[in-house]
């Protein structure tokens, strides 16, 4: 990561929010929250550089007293930009009281611990809509990278100028944006437990960043720590999952293009009629081999199965424990 060069890729992020604004919200105003951490000082910089100051917009979300909203208030300071103050404490407490008054029963400490981001973001969609504005998103890689974004709430956002870049990476476009080193340097933590993201994860960025980077790591348990973390919060990098339908009576699962054709091919087990012989057979789709033997024997794809006389008149059949053969059709 030595080879990083700040300089050159904040110009070329300045100049993709000034494009991507151009596009998709000519004369609106950049609506951020700002906690006073260097991922919002980031944006916040890189967004005055690229829009101007007058459409930077800052929005403070105090939950209860914030021990370090100084920082908030020297950035917007520094910056010269505008800032609003929204406390959340009376909504989030509103809403896990009525929340919890519904269910009969106390919140999960999950939720508790989500619900907070989820509130500040849509007091900035409300925000936004209300001063023709957009939402920056302000996730970095390395924090998406191990799930340490709240899904629908720091998450969200209309653009993200960091969310390819580490931490290490921010830090240096922050340095090279001329930050103060203490919005630029401040341990990072999630806001919502009261630690910092180092001591909750157990080990440090500067070891996850190079990691993403170059994929070499000393420790084999911390390497399986962060494996474990990725692959369980990848869902939160990803699209919802959609049912598709086109409005036709052909099979509805969801096709997309990893799926593949498969001939179903399966003997009776014994056949009623005149004779003792069938089978039955077709078509379906899905990901494997084996994504096709399980939708046979759970899903019940064998209704997409037509059954076959082999010799002469059969009435009914039966294939209970008869083993499919199972092969992929190639055009």
């Amino acid at each position: 990561m030595s080879n990083f060069d700040a300089k050159k890729v904040k110009n070329e992020i300045v100049l993709w929010i000034r494009d991507w604004f151009e596009e998709n919200g000519k004369n609106c105003r950049c609506v951020l929250g700002v906690s006073g951490g260097k991922d919002s000082s980031v944006v916040a910089a890189l967004a005055v550089e690229a829009l101007g100051k007058d459409r930077v917009l800052g929005v403070l979300m105090p939950q209860g007293r914030q021990s370090d909203i100084e920082y908030s208030y020297m950035l917007c300071n520094f910056l010269e930009i505008q800032r609003i103050i929204v406390p959340v404490g009376g909504i989030v407490n509103s809403a896990t009281y009525e929340i919890e008054t519904s269910m009969d029963k106390k919140m999960s400490i999950q939720a508790i611990t989500n619900l907070p981001p989820r509130i500040r973001m849509a007091v900035l969609y409300a925000v936004s809509q209300s001063v023709n504005g957009r939402v920056a998103n302000t996730c970095n890689l390395s924090e998406d990278w191990i799930g340490y974004a709240t899904r629908y709430g720091d998450s969200a956002g209309d653009f993200s100028p960091l969310s390819n870049l580490t931490v290490t990476e921010v830090r240096a476009i922050g340095h090279e944006l001329g930050l103060p080193s203490v919005l630029v340097d401040k341990v990072p933590s999630d806001g919502l437990c009261g630690k910092s993201d180092e001591d909750n994860l157990g080990f440090t960025y500067d070891v996850l960043d190079k990691y993403i980077r170059t994929g070499e790591i000393e420790d084999s348990t911390i390497k399986e720590k962060i494996d474990a973390l990725h692959e369980k919060n990848l869902f939160k990098l990803q699209p919802m999952p959609s049912f598709s339908y086109d409005g036709s009576h052909t099979d509805t699962s969801k096709k997309t293009k990893s799926m593949k054709k498969f001939k179903v091919t399966q003997d009776a087990d014994y056949v009623v009629g005149h004779l003792r012989y069938g089978h039955r057979e077709g078509i379906i789709e899905a990901e494997s081999i084996e994504d096709a033997l399980y939708k046979l024997q759970n899903k019940g794809y064998t209704d997409y199965l037509d059954f076959k006389v082999d010799s002469c008149e059969v009435e009914d059949a039966d294939f209970d424990d008869m083993p499919f053969e199972i092969e992929e059709v190639t055009d």
